[in-house]
């Protein structure tokens, strides 16, 4: 309850507090960790990108539509590149478990400006919030973003692009 209390605070307030995106995680925060920057050399899809180094990128807290789900999942993955084109450096930062079953580095990701990649591609419209407990440093920032994004009706959200969200498209409960 406690939570839910707290994320209709943080919706009615943030709102309009454009500055939300662009503050980097207090730097205190025992469990969140910085690694290497990534220098991007390819968006794979709406929410993975690969370093120039070869590590893949798994974007926490975000869930965009899968490149099947056409034409959504291309249109999330173009909004990704968007924000982090090609060639750009991105901080790195990891919470308390690192990688996923496919090995990929499951990370936070911000512009040299500041901006907060995950949330913002979720304020955009482009994807959803997906909450894994082991990993939910922002979770209020990008839950907020998503309730925001889907009440103004923004990207996706204004074309029908989540009437199957992607963990219901993966799951085959939807086409």
């Amino acid at each position: 309850m406690a939570r839910a209390a707290a994320l209709a605070l943080a919706l009615a307030t943030a709102a309009g507090d454009g500055d939300a995106q662009r503050r980097p995680a207090p730097a205190e925060d025992p469990r969140v960790r910085a690694t290497d920057p990534c220098t991007v050399d390819v968006v794979t899809d709406g929410d993975t990108v690969r370093c120039a180094d070869g590590r893949r990128v798994r974007l926490l807290l975000v869930d965009a539509p899968e490149l099947a789900q056409r034409p959504w999942g291309q249109r999330a993955r173009t909004a990704l590149e968007r924000l982090a084109p090609r060639g750009s450096v991105l901080r790195v930062e990891i919470d308390r478990r690192p990688r996923d079953r496919h090995g990929r580095l499951l990370a936070y990701l911000h512009t040299t400006d500041g901006t907060f990649v995950n949330r913002e591609l979720v304020a955009q419209g482009w994807a959803v919030s997906l909450v894994y407990r082991e990993n939910d440093r922002y979770e209020l920032q990008v839950r907020t973003a998503e309730m925001t994004a889907r009440l103004r009706r923004t990207g996706l959200w204004a074309e029908g692009g989540f009437d199957c969200r992607p963990a219901d498209y993966r799951r085959n409960r939807c086409r």
